[in-house]
């Protein structure tokens, strides 16, 4: 997870640096797209912000800049890094792992135990062997 302090206060103007890659049509996209993928109303985002879901709104469609400031804000709420906006390789599966990561650490040690267990079965139950095994093979 994303805290406010895993920002520099140099942020707002390096995110300026990025905006020549994406235009705020694309950028909106992806605010709408992890808004709706983590659940959350554009009445809910604007309450962080003290706007309104229109304001919002005019974010995602891409009528309304969202400043520097408010876009950090923005990167926390969705826990996304700053760069994630901007950048059109930052891919939303780099996001998701993260999110799983987060969500990992604040498990027991037990839990973190089992669901490693069953990743790995899952792992060994859906990998495709590479090599023959020799051992099941009877050679005369």
């Amino acid at each position: 997870m994303f805290h406010s302090g895993s920002f520099s206060k140099a942020a707002p103007a390096k995110l300026l640096e990025f905006t020549t890659f994406m235009n705020m049509q694309d950028i909106g996209k992806k605010i709408q797209a992890r808004r709706e993928y983590m659940g959350l109303t554009q009445g809910e985002v604007g309450e962080f912000f003290g706007f309104n879901a229109p304001a919002v709104s005019k974010w995602e469609s891409g009528t309304s800049e969202i400043s520097a400031t408010n876009l950090i804000r923005l990167a926390q709420i969705l826990r996304v890094p700053p760069a994630w906006f901007f950048d059109p390789g930052f891919d939303e599966s780099d996001v998701q792992v993260q999110d799983l990561i987060a969500a990992f650490r604040e498990l027991s040690p037990q839990l973190q135990a089992l669901v490693v267990r069953h990743v790995t079965g899952l792992l060994a139950a859906t990998r495709v062997p590479t090599e023959p095994n020799l051992t099941l093979l009877k050679i005369p």
